[in-house]
């Protein structure tokens, strides 16, 4: 519900203060993640890649948000590949809509 998103944002915010006060709101598209402020996306897929069965193999994550881009930016630092999706990127592909991404991914199996 779009036009709900303040609303949305400003409860989150009280229930962070009152709560968690160390804890961060960060705002994408059509979402409020919260977070504490070192951890994200990224450092969740840092995390990942050093365990079974994800240990040696090559990450590869699409996003279409900011709130993708940690992830993106930590699968491309590790030899991955991180693709936005809908957004101009610097990456070896670009797709503008989640079913060309299907469509790619139907192409590769």
């Amino acid at each position: 519900v779009p036009d709900m998103a303040e609303t949305v944002r400003g409860t989150l915010q009280r229930l962070v203060e009152r709560t968690r006060p160390w804890l961060s709101i960060l705002r994408g598209k059509m979402v409020f993640e919260v977070l504490h402020p070192s951890q994200n996306k990224g450092t969740a897929i840092d995390r990942f890649m050093k365990h079974k069965p994800f240990a040696g193999r090559r990450p590869v994550f699409l996003g279409d948000d900011e709130t993708d881009i940690f992830a993106i930016n930590a699968c491309r630092n590790m030899g991955g590949v991180g693709i936005m999706v809908g957004q101009s990127s610097q990456s070896e592909w670009v797709f503008s809509s989640p079913s060309e991404v299907r469509e790619w991914i139907h192409r590769q199996t």
